[in-house]
């Protein structure tokens, strides 16, 4: 129970405000940001569930973490041109995702992940 909440609650939120209260984020961005990583995370925390039994929490957390990057990338695409952002995106930007844009999307992921793994791990389980 406890990763569910880390995965799908506290992460998803803690990226969101640390991304609005920076000073170069939209709130759009704000948005899309924590959309892409509510959903990545439901992804993730599954994958970390499984491998919480089977890699010890050392060689996971870092695996997790490029997880949680590969998997922002489809998403914040998905994200920018049809979802919420699409607007913006149609209106303002005209023009494609830059791999700057899709970084922005991938390192807070990573560190989300990576971080959230950490928060999940049973550490009073010594096998």
């Amino acid at each position: 129970m406890k990763r569910v909440v880390v995965f799908l609650v506290i992460g998803p939120l803690l990226v969101a405000i640390a991304s609005f209260a920076s000073l170069r984020s939209d709130w759009l961005f704000t948005i899309d940001l924590f959309l892409s990583i509510s959903t990545a995370s439901i992804l993730v925390g599954l994958v970390d569930g499984y491998l919480a039994r089977v890699l010890a929490v050392v060689p996971r957390v870092p695996l997790m973490a490029a997880v949680g990057a590969i998997v922002a990338w489809p998403l914040a695409n998905a994200f920018v041109f049809t979802g919420l952002g699409g607007m913006l995106t149609r209106t303002i930007l005209l023009k494609a995702l830059t791999p700057g844009l899709l970084a922005a999307f991938a390192l807070p992921s990573a560190v989300y992940v990576g971080v959230c793994s950490l928060l999940a791990n049973d550490w009073g389980d010594r096998r």
